[in-house]
């Protein structure tokens, strides 16, 4: 079980409109054997919406709230760098409702309790929307 810090940083036209996204997850990881886990992580996602003004009109991009769930495998190349592949749902709670499937790879650094990981998430669910996160985590 560990608890994970996340932010991340949009990309493509999404970047247009939202700063960055930050929030936690609980997680828990299951080994497979040395060099595989398996992994699960709920959580809370905040992405924080742009304001824009011009001579004519000012305005905001309303912010998201959501839930991501993810499911995936850790594959440690050394007993403390791992490639990780993860997939799931993301549920909207604000501003309005729905999900979106979770596409994502990454790669870390494992230090006894301590794991520090960067990675490329897309959320599709008929559009697509990608961010470059980083997470820092703690298993206890």
């Amino acid at each position: 079980m560990g608890l994970i810090f996340e932010a991340g940083s949009f990309l493509g036209d999404a970047g247009k409109n939202y700063k960055r996204g930050v929030g936690g997850s609980l997680a828990a990881t299951y080994a497979i054997d040395n060099d595989v886990q398996l992994t699960f992580s709920a959580g809370y996602l905040h992405v924080q919406g742009k304001s824009f003004e011009d001579v004519y009109l000012a305005y905001k991009i309303d912010d998201w709230k959501a839930l991501p769930i993810r499911l995936g495998t850790k594959y440690f190349a050394t007993p403390h760098l791992f490639l990780k592949a993860e997939t799931g749902a993301v549920f909207f709670l604000e501003p309005g409702t729905g999900t979106a499937l979770i596409l994502s790879p990454g790669i870390g650094l494992q230090l006894h309790h301590f794991e520090l990981a960067a990675k490329l998430e897309t959320w599709t669910d008929g559009g697509t929307v990608s961010f470059a996160g980083f997470s820092l985590g703690y298993f206890f």
